[in-house]
């Protein structure tokens, strides 16, 4: 699984500028690029500054999305007249999916007095201690791994890798399994997602009868599929990157295996789901953020609006939405604030004790939350949405976000 998001305006200038307000974007050093969303033209008083990086064209890792998406979103802030006034610049880096890259634009972040770090694309752990020593947030994490879900400058949107792949358990228990299987990659990023599966199982009351390892790149998993299978369980979760989906579920239903499949939404992006055909139906997924077939819904049609305008060619998955709610996330928080830089940000999300709306995700606060999860101590919203694939489609099997942890027997 590589990983695999304002000048101020004074108030009687609002309505001229409305139609013609721009987001400005920058590139950053190190790999940075930069491109420009919005019209308009900015006044005389200081932006609001903000950061956000992904790799975006690296040919093991690239989620360009994340970049739209974080666009999107600012244009539709600014044209809206701003958060109170002030107009929103977002300086995006490219990181290459390199971690000199990716701590180099965390120096930029700090370098360009950014007040936070939002809806980024975080692929190593060595990030957070630049974030730290510069005392800058990151809001809207992903929760990919142990430092973004524990650094005191972290804030994960939803439940991260643990709500993830303890919902894939609990979906298949929900749905009447008793025994598992599981078939795991050999990544570190696997590896960690792999030992909360072997974690979670004896705590949902549920037993693992057999694990079966994908070497990283291997042309045929069937081994692998066959050493997990072997029990006969009731359900197989799988802990891969995209790239070796296709080839795990081939293996199974070429196994006639007949039980249930689980895993998580992102590793499931649109052309998976059309290279599987109807051999994906079926599939349970869990998602961090409510799934994009929901379009009746109003934060996913607005979503889905702003990136189709701002973008139209990008494809709309998990990760652009986790980025955009980031953003939905910042300006909510910052509309509060008088001043909006590092230190006042950070404080408000330390003390953030009335919940704030994203739409696409449980309400959002920090007071008085407990992680789940001990040594995630920074899951304050350790929620997920149940879904299964029907038709080539994710839909929602859940309405609500659902906790993966209530309910299971006391774990690490």
């Amino acid at each position: 699984m590589e990983v695999a998001l304002l000048s101020f305006r004074r108030r009687r200038m609002l309505v001229a500028l409305a139609a013609t307000a721009a987001v400005t974007l920058a590139g950053c050093g190190g790999g940075g690029g930069s491109s420009g969303g919005g019209g308009g033209t900015p006044s005389s008083s200081e932006p609001i500054k903000v950061m956000s990086w992904a790799p975006l064209a690296n040919p093991k890792v690239a989620f360009p999305q994340v970049k739209a998406a974080a666009e999107a979103r600012v244009r539709a802030i600014n044209d809206a007249g701003g958060i109170r006034g002030h107009r929103l610049e977002l300086v995006f880096c490219d990181t290459n999916y390199d971690p000199n890259t990716e701590a180099g634009c965390a120096r930029q972040a700090q370098q360009e007095k950014a007040a936070a770090v939002v809806g980024a694309f975080t692929s190593f752990p060595g990030t957070y201690s630049v974030l730290e020593r510069a005392g800058i947030p990151a809001i809207g994490t992903i929760g990919l791994f142990s430092q973004e879900l524990s650094s005191p400058v972290s804030y994960p949107l939803a439940g991260g890798v643990p709500a993830w792949y303890t919902g894939a358990v609990t979906e298949l228990r929900d749905a009447g399994a008793k025994t598992l299987g599981l078939v795991v990659c050999n990544s570190p990023a696997c590896s960690y997602a792999g030992k909360i599966v072997e974690d979670v199982v004896p705590r949902a009351g549920l037993r693992l009868t057999a694990v079966g390892t994908v070497p990283t790149g291997t042309p045929d998993p069937s081994a692998a599929v066959a050493q997990a299978i072997a029990g006969t369980p009731d359900g197989v979760v799988l802990a891969l990157p995209p790239s070796s989906i296709p080839k795990v579920v081939q293996a199974l239903r070429a196994a006639h295996y007949g039980g249930k499949i689980a895993s998580v939404s992102s590793v499931f992006p649109s052309a998976i789901l059309r290279a599987l055909g109807s051999a994906a139906d079926g599939i349970l997924l869990t998602s961090q953020v409510k799934p994009l077939s929901e379009t009746s819904d109003p934060a996913i049609a607005q979503f889905g609006k702003e990136l189709s305008a701002a973008s139209p060619s990008t494809g709309k998955d998990e990760s652009a939405e986790i980025a955009w709610g980031a953003f939905v996330l910042f300006e909510k928080l910052a509309g509060k604030l008088g001043t909006v830089n590092a230190s006042t940000v950070q404080a408000a999300l330390r003390g953030l004790d009335k919940p704030i709306g994203i739409g696409i995700t449980a309400p959002y606060s920090t007071v008085g939350k407990t992680s789940p999860v001990a040594d995630a101590p920074r899951l304050f919203n350790p929620t997920v949405y149940y879904n299964h694939i029907e038709n080539g489609v994710i839909v929602a099997s859940s309405d609500t976000a659902v906790n993966p942890f209530a309910g299971l027997a006391a774990g690490s």
